[in-house]
């Protein structure tokens, strides 16, 4: 198959995917560089995973954004994960990208 070009899609979703065992935080950055500036990267993500230190998730997000690549567009409410566990929270992110990847 052929390369996808960078800053090719106006919009990215992720759910499932930066999980323990799969990808951690430090992946965002890949993920971003196919979003053209001005398009969105939403992310659903369980709570404790996103605050967890290890998942690098809340560090990486922090620092995207204190580095004006990307900006909070909105904010889920935590939720129930599944009805069978109403203890396990999950939240959606929405950002913007608002800068080229460096």
């Amino acid at each position: 198959g052929s390369a996808v070009p960078r800053a090719s899609y106006d919009v990215v979703v992720s759910v499932g995917t930066f999980t323990p065992g799969h990808l951690d935080g430090t992946a965002v950055e890949s993920v971003l560089r196919y979003i053209k500036v001005g398009g969105f990267f939403a992310v659903a993500l369980r709570v404790a995973y996103y605050r967890d230190p290890a998942s690098k998730m809340q560090s990486t997000l922090r620092d995207l954004e204190i580095g004006g690549r990307i900006r909070l567009f909105a904010l889920s409410p935590e939720l129930p994960y599944h009805l069978s566990e109403p203890d396990v929270k999950f939240q959606c992110w929405l950002y913007q990208v608002t800068a080229a990847e460096a």
